[in-house]
């Protein structure tokens, strides 16, 4: 067993919280420390819960746990750990931050690393209890806003849209976007590496407002399938996507599919392979690419423009992909009228 360290350990707090991502496969947020605390198998009790069987108040309970918000216990002789948090706080991030901060004394080890094995301030010195709390919000503040994700979504440009999207206080907010915009990149270490496999869409769906079209490339200066240039990075949490909502709070979007090759279809040959790439009769390709010379980068099979230079792909060229004008008014002309700029 070792010492309570003198000062908190920061970075080691905030390595854990990515791990800890990693292990647990989450690949979107806002994370959720309710539901993770009961797929850890930890016991969840409300304030409310444990005042009604001991026929006591809030107050009462808060005095005995030493916190108006929140309490974790480990039992050593069962290895089983238990979290209890006031219901009653308000805002909801509040809530969600008491969980993350209790989720961090168990995934730092608070319980099992030190000779002393309670958090209660009476079993612990104030710089003790101080040391520890700071490294459980250190915690909390990465694995509620990973700072990678933040980062290279672009979230962490915007206090607002940071709160938003890790369902965290504004000042919480505030705090991770000062903290990100001093950082010049994340390198490519291996768990960071990890953290942008797992987050890859999250990180980098896009929704383009011309064609309604959503997208996952990385790096896109246009629109794939319309070819625009004003496409933002997507996320149902953020209040510009309100208005896309129906009654139900459902955001719709627009799907473009792509040709499903069976038979060329230009000169209708059947004789196709999956490794074919082109026709064997005619010379359609069936490789969906960049038509700028200069360029040539390879397209996704619904591409009709060129991500990187806006230029129309083969497969729009050649007519086996339809414009995406007609595609939207044949299908969905409810949404789409004959006035909209194209």
């Amino acid at each position: 067993m070792n010492k309570i360290p003198r000062r908190a350990r920061f970075h080691r707090a905030e390595e854990m919280a990515d791990a800890f991502l990693i292990k647990m496969n989450i690949t979107k947020l806002p994370f959720v420390p309710l539901d993770v605390l009961h797929q850890m198998g930890v016991k969840i009790n409300t304030y409310g819960k444990i005042a009604n069987r001991l026929n006591c108040s809030y107050d009462e309970i808060a005095e005995t746990f030493e916190s108006a918000d929140g309490y974790s216990s480990y039992d050593a002789d069962t290895n089983k750990y238990a979290v209890a948090y006031n219901e009653t706080k308000y805002p909801p991030e509040r809530q969600r931050w008491t969980l993350a901060h209790e989720l961090g004394h168990i995934v730092l080890g608070h319980f099992t690393e030190f000779t002393e094995t309670r958090l209660a301030r009476g079993g612990l010195t104030d710089n003790e209890y101080r040391v520890l709390d700071q490294e459980a919000d250190a915690f909390a503040s990465e694995v509620l806003a990973p700072g990678l994700v933040l980062f290279e979504s672009g979230a962490y440009r915007n206090r607002d849209t940071i709160q938003d999207v890790c369902g965290i206080s504004y000042t919480a907010a505030k705090y991770k976007a000062q903290y990100l915009s001093s950082i010049a990149a994340y390198s490519n270490v291996p768990k960071y590496m990890l953290l942008r496999k797992q987050f890859f869409e999250f990180m980098h769906i896009q929704y383009c407002p011309g064609c309604h079209a959503l997208f996952i490339i990385k790096d896109a200066d246009y629109c794939p399938i319309c070819g625009g240039v004003h496409h933002t990075w997507y996320n149902p949490n953020l209040t510009i996507f309100e208005f896309l909502k129906d009654e139900r709070g459902v955001i719709h979007h627009m799907i473009y599919p792509g040709p499903d090759f069976h038979n060329c279809p230009k000169c209708d040959n059947e004789e196709i392979s999956d490794t074919d790439a082109y026709c064997k009769i005619c010379g359609t390709t069936f490789v969906n690419t960049c038509t700028n010379e200069e360029c040539r980068a390879d397209a996704d099979n619904n591409a009709r423009y060129c991500v990187y230079c806006g230029s129309p792909t083969t497969y729009l060229q050649q007519g086996i992909l339809e414009p995406w004008t007609k595609v939207a008014n044949d299908k969905y002309s409810n949404i789409f009228s004959e006035e909209m700029p194209f």
